[in-house]
């Protein structure tokens, strides 16, 4: 009995307060052993009152029989395998519970967190009117965020892996630079725009990959900004393919997309800004790395 509130109370704790606070699955554990010891104090007595209502027997023992070792050791033995036994059953009910639930939870809480903290001061630091970053689900091929400030909501946003220009900076690798979105309408969906009332103007997308492979002597065509007037979506697919040869080392690994819109005061995205948008994705790199460390 002990065992099973030990663990129900442990998983409960896990998955509410430990996800909320960070803690640790022991420290969980160390509570669930709290509420366990609890309970064994308050209802100590309920087992061995149901046996007498039971009219299971007691043994009738003499006191100078309870002193003889053989009863002694067989008195231990059969609490120790009723020990045993009542662990064992109490442990069943692992086979119920979704024991990766609270580490799934408490790494998306982490990584939700170093979202929108990176992002925010990047939203800043460039002065510019929103950010997002869009994490590669290489599994259902998009990318999605949960992350866009300078909006009164957070919610989900999902787009295409080769779709809008987050996607085409994750498929070809390649930073890219928009002074006007409008004039890309093959890559940009204006009905966005329509739905939140805003008007999307200029545009900066950064890919972000693994620590290791975020060095700028690693990354291929880092610097190189995509040209969107030689490019097209059909073209595409030919821009990666170029850019590396059979000779050449594996492209690194993509793991997200930072996207800036609009720079404030109607100015366009600099140098300055582009540098300021590599350091960002270094960062961004280093926190990833460290989340799934």
């Amino acid at each position: 009995m002990d065992n099973i509130v030990m663990i129900m109370a442990g998983d409960l704790i896990d998955n509410t307060i430990g996800v909320k606070f960070g803690l640790a699955t022991l420290t969980a554990a160390a509570f669930g052993q709290i509420c366990s010891d609890v309970s064994g104090i308050a209802f100590g007595g309920v087992i061995e009152a149901t046996a007498t209502r039971l009219g299971l027997p007691i043994p009738a023992f003499t006191s100078q029989q309870r002193l003889l070792p053989r009863v002694k050791l067989y008195g231990t033995f059969g609490m120790i395998c009723g020990v045993i036994i009542g662990c064992l059953l109490g442990m069943t009910s692992l086979l119920f519970l979704d024991l990766e639930a609270a580490e799934r939870a408490k790494k998306e809480t982490e990584l939700t967190t170093i979202i929108e903290t990176v992002i925010e001061h990047g939203h800043n630091v460039i002065n510019a009117e929103r950010a997002s970053m869009f994490l590669l689900d290489r599994k259902g091929h998009n990318l999605w965020t949960k992350v866009a400030t300078g909006t009164n909501n957070c919610y989900t946003i999902k787009v295409n892996e080769n779709s809008g220009f987050v996607g085409l900076c994750a498929m070809t690798g390649r930073p890219l630079v928009v002074d006007d979105a409008y004039k890309y309408q093959e890559y940009f969906n204006s009905e966005s725009d329509k739905k939140l009332d805003f008007r999307t103007k200029s545009v900066m997308c950064w890919p972000v990959f693994e620590r290791d492979q975020q060095d700028r002597n690693h990354v291929l065509n880092q610097h190189n900004t995509l040209d969107l007037t030689t490019v097209s979506p059909a073209s595409a697919k030919t821009v990666v393919m170029s850019s590396h040869t059979q000779n050449s080392p594996p492209p690194p690994k993509l793991i997200a997309v930072i996207e800036i819109i609009n720079k404030r005061n109607d100015e366009l995205f600099t140098q300055n800004d582009q540098m300021l948008c590599e350091m960002l994705a270094y960062h961004v790199a280093i926190f990833m790395r460290n989340h799934k460390g």
